[in-house]
């Protein structure tokens, strides 16, 4: 009987021994934890690693930190050529002169991350006859399987280079077509991921949200990085009022985005039952009325006429003297009728 008791009370004693040892480690373990996250600098990369200015333009380069929530690293900034774009300690980027620049970004722990910013001549040192002669074509909703194509195939027969507003999930659907698009030549901008006016419209970090998606999309699809974004329904509608547009527009513009609506289109957003001699007559118009034309049109798999009314645009106003050039060639100043204009 004793023998039986002395047994229980040493099993008793074990089992609280080892309790009180796993007790400890994991006391330990959770110390070790929160020391290493207070010592360990949270993940830093900028928002936008490829920017591009005109001379004399400026941006902040943001910078990002992963955990979300953790605290800004202190950092330094330095220009490898600040003839070309200088930089302060506070990521603020001046261009200075055309060339390429890497801009290198190092925390106190020796993180290191680069941005290549490349510094394009101003508009005054482009000849008049040029920025007279330039149109840029622009569609938007794309890629789709049975519009695109076809589209790609008139741009190459006249060896003009157009602009696409790509909604991510038919991106996403059709990579191989984004894919020829960026390989052709083309600029690749963002027009959403899902095109939901409701969605990407209730909050500004719905939008962006949704604006980010794309941007993912066309990044692994072409490797590029893109440059312009096309609010849907334009910088003007009825699902964005001032205070969201600017919220909207201050974060792209600091991850080095150009906003840019239209001043002339071929009517294809409204009238699908219009034939193409309507939609060509519009388009020639209003791209005369504009003294360098970015013209609104569409390539979703419902918009069958576009290809034709290219072709008609392309030959008009190839005869006249006019080139097509992508927005990635482009040397203006943002195109928005926004509520509140272009935001610095």
């Amino acid at each position: 009987m004793n023998d039986h008791h002395f047994q229980a009370n040493d099993i008793k004693k074990i089992v609280s021994l080892i309790i009180l040892i796993c007790a400890v480690i994991c006391f330990c373990a959770l110390a070790v934890s929160l020391i290493y996250k207070a010592v360990r600098e949270p993940e830093i990369s900028f928002a936008s690693d490829r920017v591009t200015l005109e001379s004399g333009e400026a941006m902040t380069l943001a910078v990002e930190v992963e955990p979300e929530n953790s605290a800004m690293p202190e950092v330094t900034f330095q220009s490898n050529h600040p003839d070309i774009a200088a930089v302060t300690n506070q990521g603020f980027v001046k261009s200075k002169a055309p060339g390429t620049a890497v801009i290198t970004c190092t925390s106190k722990k020796g993180q290191k991350i680069k941005a290549e910013i490349t510094v394009k001549a101003p508009v005054q040192a482009l000849s008049k006859k040029q920025k007279k002669k330039v149109i840029y074509l622009t569609f938007d909703d794309g890629p789709s399987k049975n519009v695109t194509p076809k589209l790609l195939r008139v741009l190459k027969k006249y060896n003009a280079k157009a602009t696409f507003f790509v909604v991510g999930q038919e991106a996403k659907e059709y990579p191989d077509i984004l894919k020829k698009e960026a390989a052709a030549g083309h600029t690749i901008g963002i027009h959403t991921y899902t095109h939901d006016y409701d969605k990407i419209y209730r909050n500004s970090s719905a939008y962006i949200r949704d604006f980010n998606r794309t941007e993912a999309v066309i990044k692994k699809v072409t490797g590029q990085q893109p440059r312009y974004w096309r609010f849907p329904g334009g910088g003007n509608n009825d699902w964005m009022n001032s205070k969201k547009r600017k919220k909207i527009v201050h974060a792209l513009h600091k991850r080095g985005y150009r906003e840019m609506d239209w001043n002339a289109d071929t009517e294809d957003a409204v009238g699908i039952r219009y034939s193409a001699k309507r939609m060509t007559r519009f388009g020639i118009t209003t791209i005369r009325e504009n003294k360098t034309p970015v013209v609104l049109m569409h390539d979703a798999a419902t918009k069958k006429h576009t290809p034709e009314v290219v072709e008609n645009i392309l030959k008009y106003y190839t005869k006249r003297g006019y080139t097509f050039e992508g927005l990635n060639d482009y040397y203006g100043k943002e195109l928005t009728f926004g509520l509140t204009g272009p935001i610095d």
